[in-house]
């Protein structure tokens, strides 16, 4: 029976750190790989990837200062000050001079913000489904019109994910979830209580509906004091890193915005996949794992094993 701790046999699950003492899981050897989750995520976000990438790698997915069982200092609102502060104090710390990383939505933020502001520290650079870039899109190609359960009204994204951290009740964080990808019969059960057990955690509840809010305000170069990390063109075309963006074709935003990502930043390899939503990493995971292996490895031919036998 495949499950999400099935997945992660090898793996180890720490809680610690030096300046953000927190938890991250960790596994294989080599070059050392960062992954970082999207928004209301946590590590096991990458539950079907780390031990396919701890083949060739050595992996590390964090929780995020503020989510999950992550580091809990002193909330500000310049959230990405403190999200670069802790991934670049966690590989000094880890020993490395730098690290290839690997960002899902939130996550693609941090990543891109440490490829720009410091290129010396990243290899190269995955951005799935990333948000934290502003680019000259049209209106109607920049957002797709959200999923709702049949018969039920549209509500707004913000209320859903709210709600689902407030009253982290079975239905809610199910409804959370379910955008997540394109077909919502992918989300198997166990994922939506381990979320309900995390969001279940007053401390862990807040923190992260705190940060939540921040991010929504800042994503898109909004009036917030983390949006002077939002990149626009000129700033992605600073990017130095050899860079891959992964897609989904039903992703919220859809494939011409990654699209636009992958052509402002120079060279970018781009790759969108069918019948996939947001949690690309997630989605068809033996699909991005070995495009992603690919890409880092630089082994056209690769073959990696599918994330039910590694």
């Amino acid at each position: 029976m495949n499950t999400t701790w099935v997945n992660m046999i090898g793996a180890q699950v720490r809680h610690d750190g030096r300046k953000y003492p927190g938890r991250y899981f960790e596994a294989g050897a080599g070059e050392p790989l960062i992954l970082l989750h999207g928004g209301g995520g946590y590590a096991e976000n990458f539950t079907r990837n780390v031990m396919v990438y701890a083949r060739y790698f050595h992996v590390f997915a964090l929780d995020a200062a503020w989510f999950g069982l992550g580091p809990q200092p002193p909330f500000q609102e310049d959230i990405m000050a403190v999200w670069l502060d802790q991934l670049i104090d966690f590989i000094d710390w880890k020993g490395f001079d730098s690290a290839h990383v690997e960002g899902q939505s939130m996550g693609g933020w941090t990543a891109m913000s440490l490829a720009r502001e410091h290129p010396e520290r990243v290899r190269k650079l995955v951005l799935t489904t990333a948000t934290g870039f502003t680019l000259n899109i049209p209106e109607m190609q920049r957002r797709a019109p959200p999923a709702s359960p049949a018969g039920a009204a549209p509500r707004p994204a913000a209320s859903i994910a709210d709600e689902a951290l407030l009253n982290p009740t079975f239905e809610n964080v199910k409804l959370r979830m379910r955008g997540l990808v394109a077909d919502p019969q992918r989300i198997p059960e166990e994922l939506v209580r381990i979320r309900m057990k995390i969001y279940g955690m007053p401390e862990v509840s807040a923190s992260m509906l705190k940060a939540t809010a921040a991010y929504r305000a800042a994503r898109l170069g909004g009036d917030s004091p983390a949006s002077k990390h939002c990149l626009g063109e000129k700033e992605l075309g600073e990017i130095k890193a050899p860079t891959f963006v992964y897609w989904g074709e039903k992703n919220v935003t859809p494939p011409a915005v990654g699209e636009a990502l992958a052509r402002a930043i120079p060279n970018a390899r781009y790759y969108c996949h069918p019948d996939t939503g947001h949690w690309a990493q997630f989605e068809h995971a033996d699909v991005h794992n070995r495009e992603v292996l690919r890409f880092l490895t630089g082994d056209e031919t690769l073959q990696p094993l599918g994330y039910e036998e590694a």
